[in-house]
């Protein structure tokens, strides 16, 4: 029996804005570092194509999570390997995230939140492909209950 499920809507919108907020705070992350004119005396362009490099590398998992989430919504069904690889790369990027140690930017802390809404809404979703796969399996006994009775009447 294969244990795939629509995808809710309310763990669809949680996952998508918790994937912006991740996307926001580096986004004003970078904006910051870039604005500063000290670092970029000192190292020219290669400070900018450092950030930018770092940019792209921080924002790949929430923007891939985000987008095949709304590809899972809108078109496919989500299972448990959709929560289990997708938790692998969370857990990969809260690692990544959690080696800054910016502990004074409040921005550090309201990505780590966020990554965190991310992973526990993933592990609520795993538990509603468990419930589903726990009401099918009744209802599929039911009827063949049913149809037991039926045959020995």
């Amino acid at each position: 029996m294969f244990a795939n499920i629509k995808m809710p809507q309310s763990i669809f919108y949680t996952i998508v804005i918790a994937c912006s907020t991740l996307i926001f705070c580096e986004s004003i992350q970078v904006l910051w570092r870039s604005g500063n004119p000290e670092y970029f005396e000192l190292w020219g362009e290669k400070y900018m194509l450092v950030l930018y490099g770092h940019f792209f590398e921080r924002i790949t998992v929430p923007v891939l999570l985000a987008l095949y989430t709304y590809v899972s919504f809108a078109k496919i069904r989500v299972g448990k390997l959709f929560c289990l690889v997708w938790e692998v790369m969370l857990i990969g990027g809260v690692i990544s995230c959690a080696m800054e140690q910016d502990f004074s930017n409040i921005l550090y802390y309201i990505k780590l939140i966020a990554y965190g809404v991310n992973m526990i809404i993933l592990l609520k979703l795993w538990q509603v492909i468990d419930d589903e796969v726990q009401d099918r399996k009744l209802r599929l006994r039911a009827r063949d209950e049913e149809l037991v009775n039926e045959h020995l009447v």
